[in-house]
């Protein structure tokens, strides 16, 4: 069916598919140390610390896998996201919990409802229910090292998640496809001028037909407005059974 295959490259795309300073001294001090001999230690501190500057703060952020970019938002008042994007049929995402809000695919405009527990353990569709994921990983960081200003690198234990829900079942369906290399997923994280997080990449293997899926989140504005709201109910129908098949 067209509208299956539509959706599964969507999803495929993204499961395929983120100076010196004046100091005030006629005197030159001594230069800091390069940040690549910083210790692993405070290295990990410093990762951990531009994570949790996002807490409690809406965002906005562009998501890009091997078929292109999906831009998206999460909203702190109801811990929802939202996605939009698509490589041949632009597709909206309202995604609240366990319910998904798919629009795109009814020739009336109106939004699809999906269940996330009604797809099978092996679906790569959880990936659009937690697509910030990602930034949740970064907790099970080792090997931390900044080799360049604001940027960090190290690997990723994605079989030590321990963040419940969704991103758990992400975690599980990342260790089973690649039981090896789960335990030490190279990745790299950016942050801004505040310390802020601002992207993550990393390359997950073994649960696509390509066998990778390249993850880059960018998060492009910090407090932002991003409203994720459940459409009404006389714009919404059940999505059809085949769109489970993802």
């Amino acid at each position: 069916m067209k509208r299956t295959i539509t959706l599964g490259v969507l999803i495929a795309a993204l499961a395929a598919a983120s100076g010196a300073c004046d100091r005030g001294s006629d005197r030159t001090p001594p230069a800091d140390p390069p940040s690549s001999a910083l210790p692993a230690a405070a290295a990990s501190e410093q990762l951990a610390a531009a994570v949790a500057k996002l807490d409690g703060q809406s965002l906005k952020y562009t998501i890009t896998g091997n078929q292109g970019t999906l831009s998206g938002g999460f909203d702190t008042t109801t811990r929802g996201i939202t996605l939009s994007g698509g490589t041949t049929t632009k597709l909206d995402y309202v995604i609240l919990g366990d319910d998904v809000y798919l629009k795109g695919f009814d020739p009336q405009g109106r939004w699809w409802h999906l269940s996330v527990s009604r797809f099978s353990s092996g679906s790569t569709f959880r990936l659009l229910a937690d697509p910030l994921f990602g930034i949740k990983f970064l907790t099970t960081a080792r090997n931390v090292k900044q080799d360049a200003p604001r940027t960090f690198t190290g690997t990723l234990d994605v079989t030590k998640v321990a963040a419940g829900g969704v991103t758990n079942q992400i975690a599980d369906l990342f260790a089973k496809g690649d039981p090896a290399g789960a335990t030490a997923v190279p990745f790299t994280a950016t942050v801004d001028s505040q310390g802020r997080l601002a992207g993550v990449k990393a390359t997950f293997t073994g649960v696509s037909k390509s066998g990778r899926v390249p993850y880059e989140l960018k998060i492009v504005e910090y407090g932002a407005t991003a409203p994720a709201v459940r459409p009404s109910r006389a714009e919404t129908i059940e999505a059809p059974p085949e769109a489970y098949n993802s």
